[in-house]
């Protein structure tokens, strides 16, 4: 049973790969100010936020601790919905060392920002297959942070025009037992905030999703008959050339 065990978990966490890429998040009362961010707990980690900006809330913050020196990578990109096309908005690093560039908020004193803006971007298509979802790449960027300390990063729109966005941070993918225990709500969410129309299959997620369910209950089955089971505490990393999905297609060129 040990031996079984052991083989369920090992083609559990080949599948994993598979089916996610960033590991999607959602705001849920978090992000509408400085003082009340999504916190990044590792900004090293591929993770992807989606956000709504309304009148009422028209900006999203993110932050996370870095080190002197560490580079930050992070991605904006909008999804692929009809009145999107020219919908461009901007993404700043805030935190300490930086330029006082200006910014439609006022930060604390010490505390500086870079905005890198997109209204001259060429967006770049990327069709996500496991979630079944379009987005347009508008921005990516890799930044050096200049010394210790807790940074922001800041989605806004120049325009102040209502609207949808993400931003995508970290390229190391790396999964939990409970990424993929609640891989189908995310997926229906994500579907939801790409406004795929209810009904439209995502064929290539069909399978695997199928077998990882399969192959959980079957983890359960053996750790409820008393299984000697190897614990899982995370996906090995598996890098490659991704968007802001759950799952990952290359793309020509790096991002």
């Amino acid at each position: 049973m040990a031996t079984a065990a052991r083989f369920t978990c090992a083609v559990l966490l080949l599948l994993a790969p598979v089916s996610l890429a960033h590991v999607p998040r959602f705001p849920d009362g978090a992000g509408d100010s400085m003082d009340n961010p999504v916190l990044i707990d590792d900004i090293d980690l591929s993770q992807v936020v989606y956000f709504a900006a309304t009148a009422q809330s028209p900006r999203l913050w993110l932050a996370f601790d870095a080190q002197a020196g560490q580079e930050v990578y992070f991605q904006i990109g909008v999804p692929v919905i009809a009145g999107l096309e020219a919908f461009r908005p901007a993404v700043a690093l805030a935190g300490p060392g930086l330029p006082r560039d200006d910014l439609p908020v006022d930060l604390p004193e010490g505390l500086g920002a870079t905005p890198y803006p997109t209204s001259d971007s060429q967006p770049r298509f990327f069709h996500e297959p496991f979630s079944g979802t379009d987005s347009w790449i508008l921005r990516s960027q890799t930044v050096s942070v200049p010394q210790k300390g807790r940074y922001y990063l800041l989605g806004y729109v120049p325009s102040g025009q209502p609207g949808k966005f993400w931003v995508a941070v970290g390229r190391r993918e790396q999964f939990g037992l409970n990424d993929i225990l609640s891989l189908p709500g995310d997926l229906a969410r994500v579907r939801e905030f790409h406004e795929v129309p209810a009904g439209t299959s995502a064929p290539c997620l069909l399978l695997p999703l199928a077998v990882l369910l399969v192959l959980l209950l079957v983890i359960l089955t053996l750790r409820i008959a008393g299984g000697d089971m190897p614990g899982i505490a995370h996906v090995p990393a598996v890098h490659r050339r991704h968007g802001p999905g759950c799952g990952a297609q290359p793309l020509r060129g790096r991002r």
